[in-house]
């Protein structure tokens, strides 16, 4: 479904991505490790637009996107999940996932609002209250919920757990647990247990390039692996 080769990210002069090349097949749950800095969260910018990639490919169910605009990528069947959520204030929880659904769909909707409101019951209980006023954990549902409102097929999760409290730290996990029956997922977590839980294969990054891959066993097992790693 994705395919990144040889990609080179640039903030200013600073080179961030040195030539990451990764993979993820329909169906599969990946995951982006690294300490803080390696260029996890830069490498899902990049797919989705956010920081353009100088250099390199990035290929969608075979299409050349790396000089998309974000909007063209969400459109065409990624969503992302950012790091710090960027819900909207202003609006409330209803108004945000009903922005980010699109106008017209050539497929019938895996994700209406009110199935939304079905998986995530929690906003279902805050629907008609203004995003700015939500909890750390009502938040990320949200984030999460407008990221599915725009029907991907392919999901980027961005640190998802971050400053987020143990008990919906679960609710996430069983939450991607759900979505990977339908959804593609790649994801980010600097906590290594979680993200070997629920993805099947990883990249490990080390100052922007890719050092390690393999299956979530191997990474969790071969001790030269954990030298990259910040274990949580």
């Amino acid at each position: 479904m994705l395919i990144v080769e040889d990609l080179h990210t640039y903030y200013g002069e600073s080179h961030a991505l040195q030539g990451v090349s990764l993979r993820v097949e329909a169906g599969e749950v990946v995951c982006l490790l690294g300490r803080n800095g390696a260029g996890k969260s830069t490498t899902l910018g990049s797919i989705i637009g956010l920081t353009p990639a100088r250099r390199g490919s990035i290929r969608f169910d075979g299409q050349e996107i790396r000089e998309r605009r974000p909007h063209w990528i969400t459109r065409h069947g990624i969503a992302l999940v950012p790091e710090d959520r960027r819900i909207f204030a202003g609006l409330s929880v209803t108004e945000n996932l009903e922005v980010a659904a699109p106008r017209q769909l050539d497929r019938e909707r895996r994700w209406p609002i009110e199935r939304l409101f079905e998986t995530f019951p929690m906003l279902a209980e805050v629907r008609h209250q203004d995003g700015a006023t939500l909890s750390g954990g009502q938040r990320q549902m949200l984030a999460i919920a407008r990221a599915l409102a725009s029907e991907p097929r392919l999901l980027l999760l961005d640190e998802p757990n971050e400053g987020l409290a143990p008990v919906i730290v679960q609710q996430i996990g069983a939450l991607i647990e759900q979505l990977a029956q339908t959804t593609t997922i790649l994801l980010t977590d600097q906590n290594v247990r979680f993200a070997l839980r629920h993805a099947r294969r990883g990249y490990v990054l080390q100052k922007g390039r890719v050092v390690w891959e393999g299956s979530a066993r191997q990474i969790a097992t071969d001790p030269e692996v954990q030298r990259y790693l910040t274990v949580a």
